[in-house]
């Protein structure tokens, strides 16, 4: 389902490139391409974390556990990561 949505992000991603390269910007029009284009981003998370939320549905406590530490691990590395 994302790629479609990330076809139509970009698409939308471009009318806003255009909208910045008119020789008069109308913040109006920008700001109704923006919400366009957070309101598809938002689309693409939920639909990412409904997908994970799928397969950790499949997998078992064990599997679940040895992922969710798997995390704790993944994000206490990007805590420490100097240009955080």
């Amino acid at each position: 389902n994302n790629w479609t949505t990330m076809g139509s992000m970009m698409d939308e991603t471009d009318k806003l490139r255009d909208l910045y390269e008119a020789d008069k910007r109308d913040p109006a029009a920008i700001g109704k391409e923006y919400k366009k284009i957070f309101d598809l981003k938002r689309q693409m998370i939920v639909e990412m974390l409904t997908t994970q939320n799928q397969i950790e549905d499949l997998l078992t406590a064990d599997q679940r556990a040895q992922l969710k530490d798997m995390r704790q691990k993944m994000r206490s590395m990007y805590d420490h990561y100097p240009m955080h």
